[in-house]
């Protein structure tokens, strides 16, 4: 979080990152900007937000709301699994390794495969599925500083009080 601006300036980027656009978390993270030019193209008509604590909540009256506005028949699935579950993994030096060899694949093109499934199967035996650490509240305080102009900006696009919903009121 704190290296955004350095690395803004082309400072202290991993070496093997293939977007350094994609470490500037803290713009990536202005859902009310990006909100903002969404409805400058699209009518607002056309757009169905999501807001993320709602679906966690009460997945199933989220994914009928979503049914509903696409004018789509109702149909629920049998339940509904959780996906991208927070990971971890067995051997960091392994993954760096795994890594490195998914960016050299992609920065020449290669197609190599040998179609065995080696690859994948390293990875998912090297990932291990854990619990999420809490956030220090020294930087929930400095996230709420940085996002608060953004989340009133959202809460005023989709006529919604975030701002208080999310606790940025304290």
């Amino acid at each position: 979080w704190e290296l955004q601006d350095l690395r803004k300036k082309g400072v202290s980027v991993p070496k093997f990152n293939r977007v350094k656009e994609a470490l500037y978390y803290g713009e990536l993270g202005k859902l009310g900007e990006q909100v903002k030019r969404l409805l400058q193209t699209v009518d607002k008509s056309k757009v169905h937000f999501i807001i993320y604590d709602d679906f966690r909540d009460n997945t199933k009256t989220e994914y009928l709301k979503v049914l509903e506005f696409l004018d789509i028949d109702k149909w629920l699935p049998s339940a509904f699994e959780k996906y991208n579950a927070s990971k971890g993994y067995r051997n960091k030096s392994l993954k760096r390794i795994l890594d490195l060899v998914t960016y050299i694949k992609q920065k020449s093109g290669l197609k190599i495969s040998l179609g065995l499934g080696l690859f994948g199967k390293l990875k998912s035996l090297n990932t291990t599925f854990q619990k999420r650490d809490n956030i220090d509240n020294t930087f929930i305080i400095e996230l709420i500083k940085y996002f608060s102009k953004d989340v009133k900006l959202l809460s005023d696009l989709i006529n919604r009080d975030l701002f208080n919903e999310w606790g940025f009121n304290k």
